[in-house]
């Protein structure tokens, strides 16, 4: 993944971050109503190679502390069984 800062005053991004998504094809991400957790979700698992073997990367939810700085710091992943299917999209609500 990629994080930019976008200048205020022209609109400009610059890249300020690249980091480990933790999955494959990443297309949707929700943001905490406090701005402080990013959440993106990677829509099917893939399988990868690790030296001589083969592994399964698997679908899921990643999570991200975002920083005061705009840049991210991975917290953890929720793997999500997808059977057969894609996981189309993911998100976040408030529970009062």
């Amino acid at each position: 993944m990629a994080v930019y800062a976008i200048n205020e005053k022209t609109g400009e991004p610059t890249l300020i971050q690249n980091i480990d998504g933790h999955g494959i094809q990443l297309r949707t991400f929700a943001v905490d109503p406090t701005g402080r957790l990013l959440v993106a979700a990677s829509i099917q698992p893939l399988l990868v190679r690790d030296g001589n073997n083969v592994t399964t990367l698997s679908a899921g939810l990643t999570v991200y502390r975002v920083g005061a700085d705009g840049k991210l710091s991975f917290v953890r992943k929720y793997d999500v069984d997808t059977g057969k299917a894609t996981q189309f999209w993911s998100g976040m609500v408030t529970l009062a």
